[in-house]
């Protein structure tokens, strides 16, 4: 799981971080669990959120990978995203 997920484009599906910040251009649907999360105001948040334990977290990094588009990378510390479809949902 990453550290900190930093999404300022549009993610749909789950995703899972220590730490979650959706900034102004964000629009997330979908299911994010993270330890801290933040919504900047302009943000678009559809869907449900998990806070979890830092246990809890390396467990849901073991048993739940995020399933990511062809043309996302994975980044293992800090992610950034702008366009990404998850799980095969789509807008």
């Amino acid at each position: 799981m990453a550290k900190n997920l930093v999404i300022n484009g549009k993610l749909i599906g789950s995703a899972a971080s220590d730490a979650i910040d959706i900034m102004s251009n964000g629009h997330v649907k979908g299911k994010l669990t993270y330890e801290e999360l933040t919504i900047e105001k302009g943000a678009v948040f559809e869907g449900e959120t998990s806070q979890i334990s830092q246990q809890k977290a390396t467990e849901t990094e073991e048993n739940n990978r995020v399933q990511k588009s062809n043309d996302s990378k994975d980044i293992e510390n800090n992610n950034i995203v702008t366009d990404i479809e998850v799980n095969g949902l789509k807008s």
